[in-house]
């Protein structure tokens, strides 16, 4: 498996297995390399803010952002890392009637 990782933090940001290179002739995809998923490029990541780690082992539970990788401590818990909390009834409807009151919903 590949994992990226936040050069500052060393946060994992994803977890995958293809990944393309981008093309070095086009200045959008210039130092970029984007997941692969059946055959579609699904994110992409400017590599000068990240580092990749190939050929890793992935145990299970390992998560994006709730753990960070080094090569020397290998996946470690981030932390950092809080449990999303869940929104509250009062909260869903006042985030819906906004919605509504913009016409996005």
């Amino acid at each position: 498996m590949i994992a990226i990782t936040d050069k500052q933090n060393n946060v994992v940001q994803e977890i995958f297995e293809h990944y393309r290179k981008g093309n070095e002739k086009n200045d959008f995809e210039k130092g970029c390399i984007f997941i692969v998923q059946n055959g579609v490029d699904v994110q992409g990541y400017f590599m000068n803010f990240f580092d990749m780690y190939e050929n890793i082992e992935i145990e299970k539970g390992i998560e994006p952002y709730k753990y960070c990788y080094t090569t020397e401590k290998g996946f470690y818990p981030n932390p950092d890392w809080q449990e999303p909390k869940p929104y509250t009834d009062e909260q869903y409807d006042a985030v819906v009637l906004e919605l509504v009151k913009e016409g996005r919903l």
